[in-house]
């Protein structure tokens, strides 16, 4: 039976757009460019930037994935991609243009509190300036100011450059991700240290 959620799990998962939003910087230069950066909950984001953020996943992720063993079923991904617990942090260009998002939310994973990635997408003509590592520093701020354990992500054995994207960002194998040669995908971590916290 799992465990009863943590007080802090609960007080991550109530926090506000604005509480979240504290963690994050709303407007950032990358390579001379300017990108806009906003939190949002599932709730919050309306159809036609739905179909936006959903194009983008499509397109980036469908190929890889449908002959995995995690599958590519576009309205089962749906369903988890617009969940009532997700979390995104969407960036726009100057033209106001969706061209990277990621969503995330609070879980338990092997009894421990996590920040756990679920997509880190960016359009591709917006690679090259380092919206992923920024996406990955605004998440890593979250999930301390929160007091998670961790920052957790799933990737697939076949997505050679994301693997060595998180791992050069600090992400290891995680000591419960499987350890069978024959499963395509691997669980990483990147642990906070209690000292993290930014509250």
């Amino acid at each position: 039976m799992p465990r009863p959620l943590s007080d802090r799990i609960r007080a991550a998962r109530a926090a506000t757009v604005e509480q979240l939003t504290e963690s994050i910087v709303l407007t950032v230069t990358l390579d001379s460019k300017l990108f806009h950066f906003n939190v949002a909950f599932a709730s919050d984001i309306s159809k036609d930037e739905r179909e936006i953020v959903w194009r983008l996943l499509n397109g980036n992720m469908r190929d890889m994935s449908k002959n995995s063993s995690l599958g590519w079923l576009p309205i089962k991904k749906k369903k988890e991609l617009f969940h009532s617990q997700s979390r995104f942090i969407i960036v726009r260009d100057d033209a106001a243009d969706i061209v990277a998002f990621t969503m995330f939310r609070f879980d338990v994973e092997d009894d421990g509190d996590v920040l756990y990635c679920y997509e880190v997408q960016v359009a591709g003509e917006s690679r090259g300036f380092g919206l992923g590592k920024q996406l990955m520093d605004f998440l890593a701020s979250i999930g301390k100011k929160w007091r998670m354990e961790c920052l957790m992500l799933t990737v697939l054995k076949v997505n050679k450059g994301a693997i060595r994207f998180y791992k050069s960002y600090g992400l290891q194998v995680d000591e419960y991700s499987p350890d069978d040669p024959d499963c395509d995908y691997e669980i990483l971590s990147l642990p906070f240290s209690e000292t993290d916290s930014g509250s």
